[in-house]
């Protein structure tokens, strides 16, 4: 079996909706991580001890995506490093953008939350301190994890950056179709170079990727978000499965 999730992080307000839009034209939901206050504020992404106020994102927009059948996962309070700060900060830091979350996004449910690391950038001690906050962890490693089970917490993926994405997406996607299987995990960030902080185009994806979506389905293989692969897993207490797919043989 062949799972494949696109993980997008950051809340970019551009980038986002475009995003639901190609996914919706195939009947699919999208996976968006977003960082519970606003880019380029003082204190953001800095080195900080402690955790700094910071306006808040565009919560709004978010709900708005999230009525629609998207994901809307947590993807840190302030897209801080959790690997350069303390154990104590980085659990305030983690603490505080849940209770952001819990607050502002409707239907916010702790146990059926993703925490998508900053930076992919994670410790065994870090990582510990999420096993009684959400239901499971992305983090950086190996874009091909094995099938979730009931009991599958912790969720590696590779990026590309700070230039476009698409060869390295294309060249990884056309490795794993042909491998035996599992479950393909790939981070993403805007579209068309609305990268980080828009300086750049860290690991950014052209508006055409949606043929990607296309082929892929096409040719049998399953397109997931991370929550809908776990929870699927965890209900079934098995391996997962999707009504969305078709088979056929690639071209």
């Amino acid at each position: 079996m062949h799972i494949v999730s696109l993980s997008f992080d950051d809340g970019f307000e551009d980038s986002f909706p475009r995003v639901v839009d190609l996914y919706e034209g195939h009947g699919l939901r999208a996976c968006l991580n977003i960082v519970a206050t606003v880019r380029g504020r003082p204190g953001f992404a800095a080195d900080v001890e402690g955790v700094p106020e910071l306006d808040l994102t565009n919560f709004d927009l978010w709900n708005s995506l999230a009525a629609r059948g998207h994901e809307i996962m947590p993807h840190t309070y302030c897209h801080q490093n959790l690997q350069n700060v303390s154990l104590a900060t980085a659990e305030a830091l983690i603490d505080r953008g849940l209770e952001l979350f819990a607050e502002h996004l409707q239907g916010y449910d702790a146990s059926r939350a993703i925490y998508n690391f900053a930076y992919n950038a994670s410790t065994p001690e870090v990582e510990a301190l999420l096993e009684t906050r959400v239901r499971a962890w992305r983090t950086g490693g190996s874009e091909i994890n094995p099938l979730p089970t009931a009991t599958t917490r912790r969720i590696t993926c590779s990026a590309h950056g700070p230039g476009n994405c698409e060869e390295d997406l294309d060249r990884k996607l056309a490795e794993f179709v042909a491998s035996e299987g599992g479950w393909f995990v790939y981070n993403l960030h805007g579209l068309d170079e609305e990268g980080w902080g828009g300086r750049h185009t860290w690991t950014t994806c052209s508006a055409d990727c949606s043929t990607r979506e296309r082929r892929f389905v096409r040719w049998g293989r399953r397109w997931m978000t991370l929550h809908e692969c776990v929870a699927t897993a965890t209900r079934v207490g098995a391996r997962p499965h999707s009504t969305r797919s078709s088979t056929g043989d690639p071209p």
